[in-house]
């Protein structure tokens, strides 16, 4: 749910009272005074979750932080194929539509949407051989990229990741990144 470039010593604990029988709010905290608040709730049909982060720099220093939100569809079967199409209309309008296979292509590889080629508040995959759908929905204001990675031939594993912007937060600001998953049969 976030990204430091350096170990920031992060002590978790669940809040009090927050865990009730679809939701959950995680709290980290540094000696450095970043404060995480992380909250994960499914909805009443079990097939979405929202993710909302929430970084705020309670010390008396700045610290510069990006929040990433990630979705990890991996096979149960780690030796079978991959394939899978990403999918999406660009903030400039276009339409977006990779196929990827480990039978046809490159067994490992990564992509990376910024700019005007970032997915504008949505982007699917759909895992072929799953035989199911992800759609995956962010603030296109609060994204700064989204990167899809994944690696096949035995290890089969995959990410579609949603970056918040690099930000380096004063003293009481704070970064936010909204997120949710959806899945269907497809």
């Amino acid at each position: 749910a976030f990204f430091a470039r350096q170990p920031m010593g992060m002590k978790w604990r669940v809040e009090p009272g927050s865990v009730q029988q679809r939701a959950c709010r995680l709290i980290g905290e540094t000696v450095d005074g970043l404060r995480l608040e992380h909250t994960l709730e499914l909805d009443a049909s079990g097939a979405s979750l929202r993710s909302h982060t929430r970084a705020v720099n309670n010390g008396t220093k700045a610290i510069t932080f990006t929040l990433e939100a990630s979705l990890d569809p991996n096979p149960v079967d780690r030796n079978a194929a991959m394939e899978f199409d990403i999918r999406f209309r660009a903030r400039n309008g276009k339409e977006v539509l990779r196929h990827f296979s480990s039978l046809t292509q490159e067994y490992q590889g990564e992509v990376r949407y910024q700019g005007e080629e970032l997915p504008a508040g949505e982007w699917r995959l759909k895992h072929s051989l799953l035989a199911l759908d992800f759609t995956t929905r962010f603030g296109p204001q609060q994204a700064d990229r989204c990167t899809a990675k994944w690696r096949a031939r035995g290890e089969n594993w995959m990410t579609m990741d949603v970056w918040s912007k690099k930000r380096t937060m004063a003293p009481g600001e704070r970064l936010e990144l909204d997120v949710s998953y959806h899945l269907r049969a497809s």
